[in-house]
């Protein structure tokens, strides 16, 4: 009050939101959406060019949101407001130059030490305290740390599926028993359509990342058993544990042949039949051709993407597609590539990942899903001193040939079983096309066909129909699109149509089962 200014800052990873809008006579901000809103000034209108971007992404990237007028604090940045004007900075990012020189073995000892440190940190609570147990490799070392840290068994918990595709627990089940946790394992018992209103509200934004479904129905559940829970989010983009990693570096080895080659396979491509066109091995040789063409930054912004730039102009209606024909939703991660301080191509895309996915999608995820039913998650890879540690690391600690997250694995082994660390990633996913052609088959009809969708002007109906139709009768998965579909419209029906007028949720029936 003495200066007359106001001083915001966000935390280093992410892991929580900052919300603000500057107008002519007020500035406001909050850790919801929804608490903005509520202040009575602000019309919610949704923006054109951040719809774009959700489709593209799933999620909105950078300081934008889906309203306008309404901007996030970046992660690791301050905000001054003074006299009417905001100025932005950063205070923290992490550098992958220069590079430690060690030993596998001298890395080893101090990455066990490290994570021990960051474990050891995120225990301190007056209240029960447990931890997300996937069987992955990432919540595999927390649990590992935090039962040789803590006197008590570590109370675990996982999520669980019918469907054995998509069902983890026999892994954790592995982890728990070796660690003689107190484990719990969770049923998603719930209906799909009975969650998915409560994920709108919850999450303030469209948000296109199915596996939020499971993440909000454990977190429901572990808070009657818990109210802190440690996760292992940022190990993969610490430690390169997807494989797009490795393959985008095998595509940087094709760039040699020149760009005009590919544009001229691409070319021919495209005189194949369609209906040839859309089997293997052609339908791959299309995709490959078509990614060759790009430069290898935009190749990466577009490699983990939704919907391309050619399935969402199908879908656009003309007017629409007008609107929103300068908006580049890849900008967000060139960005960060242009900036970074990485001198690999392997450190370039896990920095793209820590500042942009993780920060914009997977932590998202986890806060709105935890903090829906008051649940605290804490992550201790995201201890901003392992992550600057790990990124100080050489690339061939992280990935050597096919070996992802080679270090991360060595400091496990001959502690973890070897069934764990060498198979294969299956990622927090869900039966998602088997939910749209089952029990969200009629539900997604009724919602993006209904009459008040069409009226939005956003979308042909026809390309809207062919998607539903190609899907259900199980020509073609189109399961990533319609769900965004259904996000989008979702999200207008609750914070656009009838804005803050939706009474209190019961939390009173538990969305799984033990």
């Amino acid at each position: 009050t003495r200066s007359n200014k106001l001083f915001l800052a966000r935390d280093r990873a992410g892991k929580k939101p900052l919300y603000y809008y500057l107008g002519s006579d007020r500035f406001l901000f909050g850790s919801e959406i929804k608490a903005l809103l509520a202040e009575g000034s602000l019309h919610p209108d949704p923006d054109p060019c951040a719809i774009d971007a959700f489709l593209a992404f799933g999620f909105i990237q950078g300081s934008d949101t889906i309203f306008q007028g309404i901007k996030k604090l970046p992660a690791a940045h301050w905000l001054e407001l003074s006299e009417g004007r905001v100025e932005i900075g950063r205070y923290w990012k992490l550098s992958y130059t220069p590079k430690r020189k060690l030993s596998l073995k001298d890395a080893i000892a101090e990455l066990q030490w490290r994570i021990a440190e960051a474990v050891r940190l995120r225990l301190v609570s007056d209240v029960p305290l447990g931890a997300f147990l996937s069987g992955g490799i990432d919540s595999s070392m927390v649990v590992m740390q935090m039962a040789q840290l803590m006197s008590q068994p570590v109370k675990t918990f996982v999520v669980g599926f019918r469907d054995a595709a998509f069902d983890e627990r026999r892994f954790a089940r592995i982890i728990a028993e070796q660690c003689q946790t107190n484990h719990t394992e969770l049923l998603v018992s719930a209906s799909v359509l009975d969650i998915l209103p409560r994920l709108v509200w919850h999450y303030d934004e469209p948000f296109g990342d199915s596996s939020a479904v499971p993440s909000f129905a454990i977190a429901e559940c572990t808070r009657q058993h818990v109210k802190v829970v440690l996760n292992g989010d940022g190990g993969d983009e610490l430690f390169a544990g997807y494989d797009r990693y490795g393959a985008n570096l095998r595509a940087r080895k094709l760039d040699a042949i020149p760009s005009s080659t590919w544009k001229l396979l691409e070319t021919a491509m495209r005189c194949v039949p369609k209906h040839w066109r859309e089997r293997q091995p052609f339908a791959k040789l299309c995709r490959i051709a078509e990614v060759m063409t790009q430069s290898c930054e935009r190749r990466y912004a577009t490699c983990n993407g939704h919907l391309t730039v050619a399935q969402r102009q199908a879908l656009y209606a003309g007017e629409f597609q007008e609107t929103i024909r300068e908006n580049d939703p890849d900008l967000a991660i060139l960005d960060v590539l242009s900036h970074t301080s990485a001198d690999n191509w392997l450190d370039a895309m896990l920095d793209v990942d820590v500042s942009v996915y993780l920060v914009d999608d997977l932590l998202v995820k986890m806060d709105r899903a935890t903090m829906a039913s008051s649940l605290e998650a804490r992550s201790p890879f995201l201890d901003h001193m392992l992550m600057e540690f790990t990124a100080s690391l050489p690339p061939d600690l992280k990935l050597f040939g096919s070996d992802k997250k080679r270090l991360l694995k060595a400091s496990l082994r001959g502690f973890v079983p070897d069934v764990i660390l060498d198979r294969p990633k299956m990622g927090f996913s869900v039966p998602l096309a088997s939910w749209l052609r089952g029990e969200l088959r009629g539900f997604s009809q009724d919602i993006l066909l209904s009459i008040r969708a069409r009226q939005r002007g956003y979308f042909k109906v026809e390309a809207v129909e062919a998607l539903l139709h190609q899907h259900i009768s199980g020509l073609r998965d189109h399961s990533t699109a319609i769900w965004d579909l259904l996000m989008l419209e979702m999200w207008h029906q609750t914070f656009i149509d009838r804005p803050l007028d939706i009474p209190a949720i019961s939390m009173s029936d538990p969305a799984c089962g033990v």
